[in-house]
């Protein structure tokens, strides 16, 4: 996860690669429904969960979407991509540098 002046670029493994323009992101909170048993990228929908641990969580509203790229992991589709709820470290954090302009 990175958070710059222009973007929010999101990796996870070998296929998972969201580049989010800031201005796209509607809103930005914790995320307090608890996932169990689940850890990864799952997507149905346009909403996309990207966790490697069912703590930390943040959900981001993108609106416009945003699309994943054609590859493997998307069968070849692209994927759109409206919310997007990650697990992170250090959410407080996130949130923080996400609402600075």
């Amino acid at each position: 996860m990175e958070v710059d002046a222009d973007q929010i670029r999101v990796r996870m493994g070998w296929g998972f690669r969201l580049d989010i323009p800031r201005s796209s992101v509607r809103s930005a909170a914790r995320f307090r429904v608890r996932l169990r048993g689940t850890r990864g990228v799952h997507g149905r929908a346009g909403q996309f969960v990207v966790n490697g641990s069912a703590d930390g969580l943040v959900e981001l509203v993108i609106e416009p979407p945003c699309f994943l790229d054609r590859r493997l992991s998307t069968l070849f589709r692209r994927e759109r991509v409206s919310s997007l709820t990650l697990s992170l470290a250090d959410p407080d954090g996130f949130l923080v540098a996400v609402a600075q302009p």
